[in-house]
């Protein structure tokens, strides 16, 4: 699966396919789940049971890890935007000779 994610600063422009990755992830974790559920009442011996269900908890394990990075990422792409829109006010604001990030000195001649 592949994330397309751009930034502009000066169009201001964000796209994520990130949310419905998301939710095609959410999907896939509940068929897991459902898999797992019919495993455990399933008439299989229980070695094959025993595999079956390690198998099916590590890809749960998978999608859960990737869904929280997913979340991490937008929530990541949205801190960035209000950062930049906070620094396109403050440019608005004040002229040229505004510091790029607290704390710093950006000078313009």
């Amino acid at each position: 699966m592949m994330t397309i994610s751009s930034i502009s600063g000066s169009g201001n422009t964000y796209s994520s396919s990130s949310a419905s990755d998301i939710a095609s992830l959410e999907k896939q974790l509940t068929k897991l789940l459902k898999e797992l559920k019919e495993v455990v009442l399933s008439d299989d011996d229980e070695e094959t049971k025993k595999l079956k269900t390690q198998m099916l908890q590590q890809q749960i394990q998978m999608i859960q890890n990737q869904i929280v990075q997913k979340k991490n990422q937008i929530a990541a792409e949205e801190k960035a935007k209000e950062e930049l829109q906070e620094q396109e006010k403050n440019v608005n604001k004040l002229g040229v000779n505004v510091a790029a990030k607290a704390g710093s000195i950006d000078i313009s001649i």
